[in-house]
């Protein structure tokens, strides 16, 4: 009888592995891929089933969101650029330092001797008659050679300050221009995070093309090269000249300091002319114009995730959509969407306590003295226990028989696993059978087991019939022995 039912059992277990190893290659064959679409506009929702297969592969869509106003947060994992696309900007070209340094230029018309001369000459100080030697010596410039070269280097000065000045106007109306393209360019970002219906979104864009970008900063950057060749040529110019009249300039310190202040506006000419050609150079163009084309990659108004897979008992999908900027009073969306699996196939492992028909024969040794020299000894064999209790781990695998009318709560499954024996000796035991579960994530086990181990059994070196001279030293041999076993445990699933 014990060997049937253990035959039996042990059918169950591997007919029970085989119809659960086919059931989860069917339903990884039968796994259908679906869409769950919300829509923003009208807060709508719908989805293929009322249920969603356990494992199965799923996408979501939401349509009517702007995606470059709004993410989209799965499973609290970002799924979509959680930070704002900021568009580069132009550096500045330092016109205040060159500003500073033509306004530290003196005027040098008014330094010329002739100059001076008629304003001495309309003073109140000295009369038509009374002109004192000094009067007469500047009024008479045109006869002191070193009066009239000081006159010249004055003109000259004032010419190379007007070129300066020049150059700084022209770098000026650069820099409004440079300052033109990227408001043009930063609307036209803008106006991908209007609505279709919002009015601004045709001001914003009006008027603007990638092509004109490109050709405008092309020419901008010309006119920059233009300019600074220019100021370098006439910053040459100035520096040969002062060498040439090097002595005249030292001899006077009106035009030492003039050639000075010339010199730092040079110096400043060049550095705000380097500046402007790296603002604007085609790094920065490039860059400027790959924000456009990820706005414009990005302006669809539908999202739709990665492949996900839903998993566990109770699958959930959390979905948040958000303004990507937190300085907006734009709404925020949030739901969560929760469907009860529907997949038959189950793993599990939990703890159970088991009552086994395992036992151990169990011996003890009389002695009776027959004289002072002889003792005879017997082998007498005790009562049996009815059999063992013990604690086994299982593992279960299976498929839920009712998973309509009993809402997945029944399964049949196989277990198999080590076990342990506590009777009078600890014993490791072996289990394998099969049984039922009822529960869905943890679940209450019962199981028919076929449960092997070692065993004390009689030697039969020794019997309870014979008398021995010498006290039997080992009774019982350890032999490997199989019965069944009925357990009540606990399943989680995993």
């Amino acid at each position: 009888m014990y060997k049937m039912l253990l035959r039996l059992s042990l059918l169950s277990f591997f007919v029970g592995l085989t119809t659960s190893l086919a059931h989860a290659q069917q339903s990884a064959r039968q796994n259908a891929t679906n869409t769950i679409k919300i829509n923003l506009s009208n807060r709508s929702i719908s989805y293929p089933t009322p249920t969603i297969r356990q494992n199965g592969i799923y996408y979501v869509k939401i349509d009517s969101i702007n995606l470059n106003v709004y993410k989209v947060t799965l499973a609290n994992k970002d799924t979509t650029i959680a930070s704002t696309l900021t568009f580069p900007t132009f550096e500045s070209i330092g016109l205040d330092a060159l500003t500073k340094a033509v306004g530290q230029i003196p005027d040098f018309t008014t330094l010329s001797s002739i100059a001076q001369a008629e304003r001495v000459a309309k003073s109140q100080l000295f009369s038509d008659d009374a002109l004192n030697d000094k009067a007469k010596r500047i009024m008479h410039v045109e006869t002191d050679p070193q009066l009239r070269k000081k006159d010249q280097v004055n003109t000259q000065f004032e010419h190379y300050k007007k070129l300066v000045s020049q150059h700084t106007d022209s770098l000026r109306n650069i820099n409004r221009q440079v300052d033109a393209l990227v408001l043009a360019v930063s609307n036209f970002g803008l106006s991908y995070q209007a609505d279709a219906s919002n009015p601004m979104k045709s001001a914003l864009a009006a008027g603007f093309a990638a092509d004109k970008v490109l050709d405008y900063s092309a020419k901008l950057r010309k006119r920059i090269s233009d300019v600074s060749q220019q100021a370098v040529v006439a910053s040459t110019n100035f520096n040969q000249y002062v060498y040439d009249n090097l002595g005249t300039i030292t001899a006077d310190e009106e035009l030492k300091k003039g050639a000075a202040a010339l010199e730092n506006a040079f110096t400043a000419l060049k550095t705000t002319g380097d500046k402007a050609a790296a603002a604007i150079d085609a790094g920065k163009v490039t860059t400027l114009l790959t924000a456009l084309i990820h706005l414009e990659n990005n302006k669809a108004t539908s999202y739709i995730s990665l492949p996900l897979q839903l998993k566990g008992d109770y699958s959930r999908i959390k979905i948040k959509v958000e303004p990507i900027r937190t300085d907006t009073n734009l709404p925020r969306f949030e739901t969560e969407l929760e469907y009860p699996a529907t997949k038959r196939f189950y793993i599990g492992g939990g703890a159970s306590i088991y009552r086994g028909g395992l036992t151990n024969e169990a011996y003890s040794v009389s002695a009776t003295k027959i004289s002072d020299t002889r003792t005879d000894y017997r082998v007498v064999q005790e009562p049996e226990s009815r059999g063992e209790l013990g604690f086994a781990a299982l593992l279960h695998f299976g498929n839920k028989i009712y998973p309509t009318s009993m809402n997945n709560l029944v399964g049949l499954h196989g277990s198999i696993g080590p076990a342990l024996a506590i009777s009078n000796k600890v014993r490791p035991r072996l289990a394998a059978g099969a049984g039922l579960s009822v529960g869905r994530k943890q679940a209450l086990t019962v199981d028919v087991l076929a449960m092997g181990g070692y065993v004390d059994r009689r030697s039969n070196v020794y019997s309870p019939m014979a008398v021995y001279n010498e006290e039997p030293k080992q009774v019982t041999v350890s032999q490997l022995d199989f019965k069944l076993a009925l357990s009540l445990g606990y399943m989680y699933k995993f």
